[in-house]
């Protein structure tokens, strides 16, 4: 129930909006909106005020429509009329979850921060995966809905969470990747925060070493020529519209530091050319598009020149792609080089240790026949030697030949010593057929180029050691 004082109030506030309606121009129209924006909401929802206040909200719209206010005017007494009165509506229907899941939304989108988040990873682990691993994809698909200084700990959740359900990190990567070409195919304005999201979500999937390299550099080149060559093109990528630069932007910052050496520095030194050509041609960047991008430049690459125009980025496009075919050919020559160089060391060693095998089967092969000639001369058995003669025949020419040394002897002026006692048993030499020795040479070269094709294939079938070999092993060979 009002007192005198509240219903002075409220007639004093009726009188002040009429005056400003039978005048509706000008400041007028500014004193009316925010007389209505402070208190037309409580005179329209009180009782006693209510139909006063509907028709005084009427007549303010009609005006507005009768009279040819100025788009700044127009939009003011459209925002007093439905703060006032606003549009009538179905009310909205909340969702009915089960506990299950209001305990995960409560984790990941509550109680994560970076103090909690070994405490979050245990209490996932204990949830029955099979009844709540789809919705907890969804969840952490999310990420857009949540704070962006958390993706990072989703992010590690996911790395974390790899370790124990693989097929659920993979299915996360896979739901990233096909949001990120998604936002490429729409090209919506209304998806712009969740697809920056999404690539503030897949750099952090690098940085906890749960993608590879390569999937960022695809995403990277995906960005820039998707759409393109094609007739929706200017649907798909309009040229006044910048927000793949800005893409790639956050990209970059948040794992692009991580590519300053190897193969990785060479990759995003020559998809930065890229990114330039793709910068030059949209033309005129916007300020806050222009400032990013020397905050990247300067944070990866300080040293790198920032190209003009578009000729000069494909000059320079062309030149590093000549000095990658020159460093890639210096590299497979050096190889090919070092390959030659092991498998020549493969096969010396191959020969000496073959030699030193053939040397000793030789003298072995040589003390055996002595030492059978030997057995046999003592022995006087009528065993046959390596040439065939009987040892018969041998024994008698060693007969003949002595009787000739004893008549010399004897024919002798001195006495014969106790040296001249002893007996010189010479055997006589078997002359070779130089049809065997010929034969002979053959079966041996064949048996030595057999051992090294044996051996060759060996130290391909094993991998090879960047071990230098001995210079004494060579010296005791010799």
């Amino acid at each position: 129930m009002f007192h005198f004082v509240d219903y002075v109030l409220l007639h004093l506030c009726f009188c002040f909006l009429q005056a400003c309606l039978d005048d509706f121009s000008h400041h007028n129209i500014d004193v009316a909106c925010n007389l209505l924006e402070t208190c037309g909401r409580f005179l329209y929802r009180s009782p006693e005020t209510t139909i006063r206040m509907a028709n005084m909200l009427e007549i303010l719209m009609r005006l507005k429509n009768v009279k040819n206010l100025d788009p700044r005017h127009s939009t003011l007494v459209e925002n007093a009329y439905y703060l006032c009165k606003p549009p009538e509506r179905s009310a909205r229907v909340s969702k009915v979850r089960p506990p299950l899941y209001q305990y995960i939304r409560k984790l990941l989108f509550s109680d994560l921060d970076k103090s909690s988040i070994e405490h979050v990873l245990r209490q996932l682990r204990k949830l029955p995966w099979s009844e709540c691993e789809a919705y907890l994809l969804k969840c952490f698909m999310k990420v857009h809905k949540g704070k962006y200084g958390q993706i990072h700990l989703i992010a590690s959740l996911t790395a974390s969470l790899s370790r124990y359900h693989d097929e659920f990190a993979v299915s996360v990567v896979d739901e990233v990747l096909e949001e990120i070409r998604l936002g490429l195919e729409l090209n919506d304005y209304g998806m712009q925060q969740r697809r920056i999201a999404h690539m503030r979500f897949l750099g952090e999937l690098y940085n906890y070493e749960h993608v590879d390299s390569s999937v960022i550099f695809e995403t990277l080149n995906l960005i820039l020529v998707f759409g393109h060559d094609t007739p929706e093109q200017d649907v798909l990528d309009p040229p006044e519209d910048c927000f793949r630069i800005r893409m790639v932007i956050i990209l970059l910052e948040t794992c692009g530091r991580y590519f300053d050496r190897g193969s990785s520095k060479r990759k995003l030194d020559r998809f930065l050319i890229h990114f330039q050509r793709y910068i030059l041609s949209k033309g005129a960047l916007p300020l806050d598009v222009e400032f990013d991008l020397q905050d990247l430049f300067v944070e990866l690459r300080p040293n790198m020149i920032r190209y003009t125009s578009i000729e000069e980025a494909n000059a320079a496009l062309i030149e590093h792609e000549e000095n990658e075919c020159t460093v890639s050919t210096e590299k497979a020559s050096s190889e090919k080089h070092s390959d030659i160089d092991k498998q020549l060391s493969g096969t010396t060693s191959s020969i000496i240790s073959a030699n030193g095998q053939r040397t000793t089967n030789v003298n072995d092969e040589n003390g055996l026949h002595e030492g059978i000639g030997g057995s046999d001369t003592d022995s006087g058995s009528g065993t046959i030697d390596q040439d065939g003669h009987d040892e018969e025949e041998l024994d008698e020419e060693n007969h003949d030949n002595r009787c000739d040394t004893e008549d010399e002897d004897d024919d002798g002026v001195g006495p014969a010593s106790d040296e001249d006692d002893e007996v010189h048993v010479r055997q006589k030499l078997a002359e070779a057929d130089p049809h065997e020795v010929a034969s002979f040479e053959q079966e041996l070269r064949a048996v030595m180029q057999e051992s090294m094709e044996q051996r060759r294939q060996e130290l391909r079938g094993r991998p090879a050691l960047n071990m230098v070999i001995p210079m004494n092993l060579f010296e005791g060979s010799r």
